[in-house]
């Protein structure tokens, strides 16, 4: 039977009210003990849900074709994203809530350096517009993050956005073309006939 966590402590007041005026002392002791155990599950739950570490298994995500779709669109839409990958933690204590990992590859700027403001700012602009069925973890393959973002690539049909994905926005600059006001410009010393 399916439980809803987070319906639990509003049953077990109402089975407590009527245990207690029944006068069945033992049930009442029974849902006490239940409701500790799921408040322990319950911190428990979101202390795993508060932390990624390479260590943790890492399962594909799950989601269906409409969820998968939009969440391309908002990926290929962001001028910033080259590639991305996406999965979940494996949750132990209510595994039904979802965690999942959104791993985002940028493309590099022309100094090649890395630009740890551009990776945050893009990080919280698409933690807010990113929406799925469960949480989410939104982070760029650097620092810490490394070596999760190499675990999550080893996993079934993570790859969502892949990086052979070139959009004719991506391709203008780097042929020394520009579009202004729907025409070809050309600028530098690439010239295309």
């Amino acid at each position: 039977m399916f439980e809803d966590e987070q319906l639990l402590p509003q049953a077990c007041e109402l089975l407590f009210i009527y245990f207690r005026r029944a006068g069945l002392p033992e049930r009442i002791r029974e849902l006490q003990a239940r409701l500790d155990r799921y408040e322990a599950s319950l911190a428990a739950s979101r202390a795993e849900r508060s932390t990624v570490s390479p260590s943790d298994t890492l399962i594909p995500h799950e989601l269906s074709d409409a969820d998968l779709g939009e969440l391309r669109r908002i990926l290929t839409t962001d001028p910033d994203v080259a590639s991305a990958l996406l999965g979940r933690k494996e949750l132990r204590f209510f595994p039904n809530q979802r965690l999942f990992l959104l791993c985002v590859r940028l493309h590099p700027r022309w100094h090649r350096l890395p630009d740890r403001n551009r990776d945050r700012a893009v990080v919280a602009h698409l933690s807010q517009s990113v929406k799925l069925p469960g949480r989410i973890l939104v982070f760029t393959p650097t620092g810490s993050f490394r070596a999760i973002a190499r675990k999550l690539a080893k996993v079934p049909g993570a790859t969502i956005i892949p990086s052979e994905t070139i959009t004719l926005r991506q391709t203008l600059p780097s042929a020394g073309l520009a579009s202004q006001h729907g025409e070809m410009v050309q600028f530098g010393d690439n010239a295309l006939h």
